[in-house]
């Protein structure tokens, strides 16, 4: 049975298609929109939790650095400026002074 023409010419109802169309594009945005919260959201927390890590651990490394440091550095230090922290035991002449003089400024750097 052939089909009539007035059938197989029939405009499609563009006032459908338009409004599905709107609708459709209108979900998109929404759900792009709420998306784009949750990534936002999740990736302040992840950053939280990176700081709150490195924190920690630039905290022990700064400890292990210091405690090296105290245990080699820093004796060494103290051995040399010790002459530094002793009063003369008497009056220096120009000659013992300038030798303290260059004593100082020897340690000093």
């Amino acid at each position: 049975m052939p089909v009539p023409p007035s059938q197989v010419l029939r405009e499609p109802n563009w006032e459908g298609v338009t409004a599905g169309l709107t609708s459709l594009s209108t979900a998109f945005v929404w759900g792009s929109i709420l998306l784009a919260l949750v990534v936002i959201a999740l990736a302040g927390g992840w950053g939280y939790l990176v700081r709150g890590w490195a924190k920690d651990e630039a905290a022990k490394v700064a400890k292990e650095i210091m405690d090296g440091w105290l245990a080699t550095e820093a004796p060494r230090i103290l051995r040399e400026g010790r002459d530094l922290l002793k009063p003369p035991a008497k009056p220096l002449d120009s000659a013992a002074a300038d030798k303290e003089a260059d004593k100082f400024g020897d340690v000093a750097g």
